[in-house]
């Protein structure tokens, strides 16, 4: 449910460099610009109760602060939004970096959720995840990984930052506006930074959550008075479900997203 916490592999992802921009069992396409991303839980390796996890990254380095993107999702054969009362999620993380504690390298970063089948969404902060604890095969029945748990002061943590509880009560009725036609469905979603290191989530103009950053940044950590970290693309298909979704990225409105086809 939402505490998928399998999306710490983007963590992974993030210290192979351009190298490897995709990790778990996803289909990319196209450029960072406008990727193609699917996901295919209606294979014979997706058991029950499991899910098919991926990631691709949108940013080919960590220097990526600011970024808009809207996701279309064709509706028909290409897309099977829910299957057996689970449903699929569609998002960005955002914000992946690097904390060192007492000599080991842990990840944080947000991740940004969307279910396409009724615009539900959450945002949610991942502190301390050890990189030696992250599964590698992307298809699990884990809820959470390396025993995080919420507000963890110490250990593995994930944080609710979109004003609603954990599991599935909500206390708000708030969605995701998504634009449906009778080929496809859409929304956008913008990360950008009030001041360093305070992020803003929206969909159009409602904003879904906040982050701030209020750990101390590093000069590599910063660059024009804001937080950077690397940004990739998320997708979750439980048993039965199909993703296929466009990222496309508007380049006025992104700070530090890079074409495929630039050097670094």
């Amino acid at each position: 449910m939402k505490k998928i916490m399998t999306i710490l592999a983007t963590a992974m992802v993030a210290l192979m460099l351009v190298g490897c921009a995709k990790f778990g069992d996803v289909q990319t396409s196209g450029t960072k610009w406008k990727k193609t991303f699917i996901l295919d839980g209606t294979k014979a390796s997706v058991g029950d109760n499991q899910y098919s996890r991926g990631f691709s990254a949108l940013s080919s380095s960590k220097k990526c602060s600011e970024i808009e993107t809207t996701i279309t999702l064709p509706i028909g054969d290409d897309n099977i939004f829910e299957a057996s009362g689970k449903r699929s999620v569609i998002g960005l993380a955002f914000d992946v970096h690097i904390t060192t504690v007492q000599g080991k390298d842990y990840y944080d970063f947000v991740l940004v959720g969307v279910k396409p089948s009724d615009g539900e969404f959450y945002v949610e902060k991942y502190e301390r995840i050890s990189k030696d604890e992250l599964k590698e095969d992307m298809i699990t029945i884990d809820s959470a990984i390396n025993g995080a748990t919420e507000d963890n002061a110490s250990g593995p943590s994930f944080t609710s930052l979109d004003g609603k509880s954990s599991g599935q009560n909500f206390v708000t009725s708030k969605k995701v506006n998504i634009t449906t036609t009778a080929e496809s469905k859409s929304f956008t979603i913008s990360v950008t930074q009030t001041s360093k290191g305070v992020y803003v989530v929206k969909n159009g103009e409602t904003t879904l959550g906040t982050y701030d950053r209020h750990d101390d940044l590093s000069s590599e950590e910063t660059s024009a008075g804001k937080a950077y970290g690397q940004v990739f693309t998320y997708g979750n298909a439980p048993k039965g479900t199909k993703i296929k979704a466009v990222f496309e990225s508007d380049k006025n409105k992104t700070v530090g997203l890079f074409a495929d086809e630039e050097e670094w």
